[in-house]
């Protein structure tokens, strides 16, 4: 058993996964539930309006807030962690005001240029206006952002996970009735409403944390805003890398292979990252103010960092296993069988998800060391290989061929951030995480083999033998860390008092 220190640690960890993956988990599913319900009042047009719509706002919302809401966090987690009243409100402060300015900037972007939007988006410009109102989306997500970062900063995992889930659901309440009155002319006034009604339940949660009051000039909070925006800008910089290799691979894939094949990548990509990202979002929304604490201790840092890929490895590793032994089934709930062609496809992309997992945790590492240059070095160096082996992949191999090149992409990102991380922060792997990291590749590697050469209906035996193998696995070395009998006693105790 861990001694009581380290326990503690893990509980720490395992708690935030299990809280923020949670809350992903409802996330998901009523993104499902709004994705139905437009279909379904709205028809496929209305279906395709309404993505237009979001995915301009979040864009406009992704370039216009300067990364503050991953840089702010380290910047607060690590005031709060020394502990001084007046260093946590003044950089309270200052990224309060800094919100408000972009939020504002964002707003004003989207009314000035509404009518070329317009025009990009519907090639038209009918719905200038539409683009002008969803202003007021831009610029209340920036405020509600604003106070789940907070929530996030000064470790209030269970507030911020509850403001998420309970926003979401009351968005999606309150839009239905607008989208049976209004149809599709109801879009826009929908996502404005439960843009406001995200902000009013992040108001309430962000009230419950107790901010000394201070006085400091515009000046002086620009002066503490400055670090922020440096390492946000570099965020921004990188998501924009990232959006790019994205769009041109899906341009690619279409000028090869056809709309049909565009289709069968987004379905693949999607089904294998959008429920792992559970885990992923968890580890950006505890696991990063927790390293921005003690990032000046690397010795601690490299602790966390074990502790939290070893916990996220443990509870992907059987998912994993679990996903390739069942994929048929899941291609037909989550789609039809027209998808069936993607299984060799999202087999190759399971299985670099150990990898991506562990490089991950270390690329938090370096943002939550705010090391800004280190950053913007490793994703513009893992975008130099990810885009050239994606279009060569397919090129030569179809979506085979990029489910390949994601294993290539990932082993190699996790060998570069290695190697920047022990070098520049003294990093090291201990021998408990590298012996999980090789029994989750050799279990993932063992339902991989069968399915690749026989296929089903020898994969499911396979498979569910060795998902039986790493759930047991993965739940013995859980206890280790955490004591799952004490936590499942005390869940008892708070059902049944």
């Amino acid at each position: 058993m861990a001694d009581e220190s380290k326990q503690k640690n893990y509980r720490a960890v395992f708690k935030a996964t299990s809280i923020f993956g949670g809350a992903q988990v409802f996330l998901i599913l009523i993104s499902i539930l709004r994705a139905k319900v437009i279909a379904v009042l709205l028809g496929a047009v209305g279906f395709g309006v309404y993505n237009l719509f979001n995915s301009t706002i979040l864009l406009a919302s992704g370039l216009s807030n300067l990364g503050l809401p991953f840089s702010a966090v380290r910047d607060i987690s690590y005031a709060h962690s020394k502990g001084d009243e007046d260093q946590i409100a003044k950089t309270i402060l200052s990224f309060r005001r800094l919100v408000w300015l972009t939020g504002i900037a964002g707003a004003l972007i989207m009314a000035i240029f509404c009518a070329p939007i317009s025009n990009w988006t519907f090639h038209n410009y009918d719905k200038s206006f539409e683009f002008a109102l969803a202003g007021f989306v831009v610029f209340l997500s920036a405020i509600s952002s604003g106070q789940l970062t907070l929530l996030r900063g000064v470790r209030r995992i269970a507030d911020c996970a509850k403001a998420t889930v309970f926003s979401g659901l009351c968005g999606l309440l309150a839009s239905l009735p607008i989208y049976w009155i209004w149809g599709i002319e109801g879009i826009v006034p929908s996502l404005i409403i439960g843009a406001a009604a995200t902000l009013a339940i992040s108001y309430l949660y962000s009230k419950k944390v107790a901010v000394k009051k201070v006085e400091a000039s515009w000046k002086e909070s620009f002066f503490i805003g400055a670090e922020m925006v440096k390492i946000g800008i570099l965020v921004t910089l990188a998501g924009i890398v990232t959006q790019f290799a994205s769009w041109l691979i899906y341009i690619f894939v279409s000028r090869v292979g056809g709309l049909e094949e565009v289709g069968l990548y987004a379905a693949g990509w999607a089904m294998t990252n959008q429920y792992t990202n559970i885990v992923f979002s968890a580890m950006g929304a505890d696991y990063l103010p927790r390293i921005a604490a003690i990032k000046d201790d690397n010795e601690k840092v490299s602790e966390a960092a074990n502790q939290q890929s070893e916990i996220a490895l443990l509870i992907i590793g059987p998912a994993m296993v679990l996903f390739l032994s069942m994929l048929p089934l899941a291609i037909y709930v989550l789609f039809s069988a027209k998808f069936l062609s993607i299984i060799k496809f999202v087999q190759w992309m399971l299985l670099g998800m150990a990898f991506k997992t562990v490089s991950w945790a270390l690329g938090f590492l370096v943002l939550g060391k705010g090391d800004s240059k280190t950053f913007i070095y490793t994703e513009v160096g893992i975008k130099l290989i990810s885009i050239p082996s994606y279009l060569l992949g397919y090129y030569y191999l179809g979506l085979e061929g990029i489910g390949i090149a994601f294993c290539i992409v990932y082993i190699s990102y996790l060998a570069l951030m290695s190697a920047v991380c022990m070098k520049t922060y003294s990093f090291k792997y201990s021998k408990e995480h590298v012996k999980i990291f090789l029994a989750t590749i050799l279990a993932t590697a063992a339902a991989f083999v069968p399915l690749y050469i026989w296929g089903y209906p020898v994969a499911y035996i396979t498979g569910f033998a060795v998902f039986a193998m790493s759930l047991i696995y993965s739940l013995i070395e859980l206890h280790k860390r955490l004591d799952l009998k004490e936590i499942v006693l005390k869940f008892k105790r708070k059902i049944y008092g």
